[in-house]
């Protein structure tokens, strides 16, 4: 096992050569073994041959020293056992009285150095292990901490934490531009003057792992107010509660969707009127033939009431005509299909997940651009949708809510099907003012004169399980918003005209 000289401690050279050279020892752990029985034997061979009446035992303290590198604590202990008969053996005194002690003697003098240097290298050896492990860490650490820094620095939100007794105790670039303080100003300070509901929460909710979202106000040090989302959780440290909070300035946000939801507003409302003086406008001109039918009675036509009654109709189809939304001729903007029925999706799936509702999607791998603004086509489909899995949720056995799409040559046709118990009086659907107090009948209403506006329609088919509505929607013209003549709205399915 290698080391980077950062790694080992400050030892000198000799300490960096002899660690490799025990690497080298360990990674070749047999040829170690076999040095030291090659040791071993060359004293024997010494104290026998070479140097006779003379005690050279001692020199058997260097095999056992190296056999502690490469050797386990059982085989150190064997191999002492067999230098100190060797020495005794061939040692001037050999089979003098005392035999047994001196082997004993012998074997822990020369173990016990072997065992105390082995337990040295190896906790020299974890040591340095320990030591490459804390290096790694510390660096792992390092670039954790800078990537943590970087995203601190760079993002547009606050980023703030909060001590159990409201003063903040960490605060990045962003929340000082959010809160026009100094750069370090914040830190220190009483979250109460900045966001009073987060020192409020951080008191009566110490246990740890809450985690919300809210929407409040918050206060620039330069006293203005400004709308902040926040998102917030508390944790522990050091046995106190902490809050750890990221701010986003939403009041542009909120400003640009509060004025989006007014335009989406009046747009609907422009379009409920327009549909509601539309059916006006047609009972009007049917009050006007009636009329006029009377008329043909001179004594009738004499009577100074059925003048009164021709001027008030007048007034009623006039009265309409002026307030009817759509004119023969405006502009309709063009809106992808394809991005529409994804976020439908997204809205879609965990309620009928959690509904219990299958949920099937039948779409083609590619839609055109259909005529239509975006917001109220998406209206027409959540009512739709909705609807039907209000529907579902009441009822029993199979529950699948099927939306599926069809090209055709002019137009696309998107049917919204669901396996509940169906519509009794289909017929009455569209009527806006129902007596049977039931709400979806004004929204339907609404919704068909929304796809009558774009040049579409709504309409519902007749399928042997449940309710199906279909949407038919007319492909736009290419080259983006395009100004087309109103198509003259077609008779509704009692046979009343329109006008």
């Amino acid at each position: 096992m290698n080391f980077s000289p950062s790694t080992e401690p400050p030892f000198g050279a000799f300490s960096q050569s002899l660690d490799r050279g025990l690497d080298w020892l360990i990674e070749r752990r047999p040829l170690a073994q076999l040095m030291t029985l090659l040791l071993v034997l060359m004293n024997a061979v010494i104290d026998w041959v070479v140097v006779q009446n003379s005690g050279l035992g001692f020199l058997y303290i260097f095999p056992m020293i190296a056999a502690a590198v490469a050797l386990s604590r059982v085989e150190v202990v064997l191999l002492g056992v067999g230098c100190s008969i060797l020495r005794e053996a061939f040692a001037p005194f050999a089979g003098d009285p005392g035999m047994e002690m001196r082997l004993f003697l012998v074997t822990v003098g020369l173990t016990f150095p072997a065992l105390f240097v082995g337990e040295i290298i190896r906790n020299r050896r974890l040591m340095l292990v320990h030591l490459a492990e804390r290096e790694r860490q510390d660096r792992t650490l390092r670039q954790v901490e800078q990537q943590m820094r970087a995203i601190m620095d760079t993002t547009p939100l606050a980023i703030l934490t909060v001590s159990a007794d409201g003063a903040i105790t960490m605060a990045n670039s962003a929340a000082a531009r959010v809160f026009a303080a100094e750069s370090g100003g914040l830190l220190g300070l009483d979250i109460v003057e900045l966001v009073p509901v987060l020192k409020r929460l951080v008191r009566e909710h110490s246990t740890p792992g809450l985690r919300t979202m809210l929407e409040a106000q918050g206060m620039r040090r330069d006293g203005r107010a400004f709308v902040a989302q926040i998102w917030c959780s508390v944790y522990q440290r050091d046995g106190t509660s902490q809050l750890a909070a990221v701010i986003w300035d939403a009041t542009d946000t909120m400003r640009s969707r509060e004025e989006a939801s007014l335009e989406l507003l009046g747009s609907l409302t422009r379009v409920a009127i327009g549909a509601v003086a539309h059916e006006v406008r047609n009972l009007a001109a049917a009050a006007t033939m009636a009329h006029a039918n009377l008329g043909r009675s001179a004594v009738v036509a004499a009577e100074a009431e059925f003048h009164v009654l021709g001027t008030l109709i007048a007034g009623v189809e006039k009265l309409a005509s002026s307030n009817l939304a759509f004119s023969r001729r405006r502009t309709h903007e063009v809106t992808e299909p394809g991005a529409l029925l994804d976020d439908l999706r997204v809205l879609l799936g965990p309620m009928c997940a959690e509904s219990g509702i299958d949920l099937v999607w039948d779409l083609p791998p590619a839609l055109p651009a259909l005529a239509g603004n975006r917001e109220q086509l998406m209206q027409v489909f959540l009512n739709l949708t909705f609807n039907a899995v209000r529907v579902l949720e009441e009822s029993p056995g199979l529950r699948q809510l099927r939306i599926s799409a069809e090209r055709l040559p002019e137009a696309v046709t998107v049917r919204v099907q669901d396996s509940g118990p169906g519509i009794p009086d289909p017929s009455r659907l569209f009527h806006p003012l129902k007596n049977d107090g039931d709400p979806g009948g004004l929204g339907l209403f609404i919704s068909r004169a929304i796809l009558r506006a774009a040049g579409g329609d709504l309409e519902v088919e007749a399928v042997e399980r449940g309710a199906c509505f279909k949407v038919l929607l007319p492909i736009a013209a290419a080259g983006g918003p395009v100004t087309v003549a109103a198509p003259s709205p077609p008779a509704d399915r009692e046979g009343t005209p329109h006008a």
